[in-house]
C-alpha cells in the first residue's frame, strides 16, 4: 500500500515535469502542437 502511494507520488511528479515541458515546448515550437496531444494519449 505505502509502496504504490510513493509510485503515484512519482508519477505525479512526472506528469507534472512532462506537462510543463510540453507548455514551454508548444509556446516556443510549432511541433510542440504535435507532441502534446501524443504524449498525452500515454497517460492512463
Amino acid at each position: 500500500m505505502r509502496r504504490k502511494l510513493v509510485v503515484n507520488i512519482i508519477f505525479e511528479q512526472g506528469f507534472i515535469k512532462v506537462a510543463w515541458w510540453l507548455e514551454q515546448t508548444e509556446s516556443t515550437l510549432i511541433i510542440g502542437t504535435k507532441t502534446a496531444p501524443s504524449a498525452y494519449n500515454f497517460i492512463p
